[in-house]
């Protein structure tokens, strides 16, 4: 099967959200992706963005979402689930041999976390007979904290780690992917791989205020002086055979008008890797 993943589309932020999502889009088709799977902060559930929804839905390739923290952050649950059609905020699906887990997650003054009715859905899923990949907006790997104390990733992954592990005998759990962080990172831990997706516009920074528009789009748009945008709508898409082999090809890309290392900010951003690509790799069965 192979399937497009993108996350961190934040299209009521940036000035070119409608080229990004057709680019998407076209990315899904030219790929031949069976399904796209999509980790939030996609846009503000509200009327003028209904538009976002069924642009989707007319590439014709069924699409799959989990909330971020900003889709959620002023907006109802119900609100949310209205607005992209879904029924619950976490669920399932099966493609083949291989289900895939949607987690949810509680956004607090110090973290998000996944509340304990959650993680004992999660241990029910995992008891069927298939293999498994685990998606969840921030991380379940990402262990930096910020400088005012909040935690980057879900602050009870060591919990969902566990669990995992638990249920991870003959090697069933595939693969657990994130986005949020806007970098990219991955790690294997007790022999379950984590991938941190890049976000499909922007790196976000606090090092100096860049503007490289004209008043008007800034005026409009905010909060782009703090972003390093990406010149692509950065995407992965990932290919699992039978026996559970992985291919994840990932984006080169380009920043589209200035660089990180050109404002004096590092390689490394709140735990992940800066850079205008996301990561391709293979993991073996």
């Amino acid at each position: 099967m192979r399937f497009l993943v993108f996350t961190d589309l934040h299209y009521d932020a940036v000035p070119d959200g409608d080229r990004r999502l057709k680019e998407l889009m076209k990315a899904a088709k030219e790929k031949e992706a069976e399904f796209i799977i999509n980790l939030g902060d996609t846009c503000y559930p509200k009327v003028d963005n209904q538009k976002i929804v069924e642009a989707i839905r007319s590439c014709g390739i069924p699409c799959y979402i989990i909330p971020g923290n900003h889709d959620t952050s002023i907006w109802s649950e119900s609100k949310v689930l209205s607005f992209w059609g879904l029924q619950k905020t976490y669920y399932s699906i099966i493609y083949g041999n291989v289900k895939f887990i949607f987690l949810n997650t509680v956004e607090l003054e110090d973290g998000a976390f996944i509340p304990e009715d959650q993680m004992a859905w999660l241990q029910e899923e995992l008891m069927s007979n298939h293999y498994f990949v685990i998606l969840t907006h921030q991380s379940l790997s990402n262990d930096f904290v910020t400088s005012n104390g909040k935690s980057r990733g879900i602050q009870n992954r060591k919990e969902i780690q566990n669990i995992l592990e638990r249920n991870n005998g003959e090697r069933q759990v595939l693969l657990c992917i994130n986005g949020h962080d806007h970098g990219c990172d991955v790690k294997q831990i007790n022999g379950i791989y984590y991938y941190t997706l890049n976000s499909a516009s922007y790196i976000w920074q606090n090092v100096k205020e860049i503007y490289s528009y004209g008043e008007d789009v800034h005026k409009n748009y905010p909060y782009l002086k703090n972003m390093i945008l990406y010149k692509q709508a950065l995407h992965c898409i990932i290919t699992i055979d039978d026996i559970g082999n992985i291919v994840i090809e990932g984006v080169e890309g380009d920043y589209l008008t200035v660089s990180p290392a050109s404002i004096g900010m590092g390689s490394m951003w709140n735990g992940v890797h800066v850079m205008p690509s996301t990561l391709s790799m293979e993991i073996k069965k």
